[in-house]
């Protein structure tokens, strides 16, 4: 593994970290947006409108955007380490244990996370958009 790479694991925890802690610090609000009522008269929805944008565009964007350019940063060095244990393993089958790393297992396992962590961002901001052309119908 190069120090590119051990440095990236970190970095990215850290970054990852802070997605998390504004997504948990945001969710009741993510959810409440989602789950919002819309007023049956276009004239009442204002208030209904500039809560779900707020929540929309100052919430889940920027989490969702965060966390798909993270997840994009670390695919090249993810499919790296896949193809390289996948070499070791052909050549030498379970011998190849020796050259077992836990920090390309974690960069690994932090690359699945973060993509599931990304994709399910990614379905709240389209819900909560699809709930933003329903206020504006």
């Amino acid at each position: 593994m190069t120090g590119v790479q051990t440095c990236a694991l970190p970095i990215s925890s850290i970054f990852l970290a802070v997605l998390g802690l504004l997504y948990s610090s945001w969710y009741s609000d993510i959810r409440e947006s989602i789950n919002i009522p819309i007023p049956t008269y276009k004239e009442d929805r204002k208030t209904v409108r500039e809560h779900v944008e707020e929540i929309f565009y100052f919430r889940i964007l920027p989490i969702a955007i965060g966390s798909s350019i993270l997840t994009v940063i670390i695919i090249p060095n993810t499919v790296k380490i896949i193809i390289e244990s996948f070499k070791i393993y052909y050549s030498l089958k379970f011998r190849g244990i020796i050259n077992y790393s836990a920090v390309n297992t974690l960069f690994v396992a932090f690359f699945f996370f973060t993509a599931g962590f990304s994709l399910h961002t990614v379905k709240l901001t389209f819900k909560i958009r699809n709930k933003l052309k329903k206020i504006l119908e």
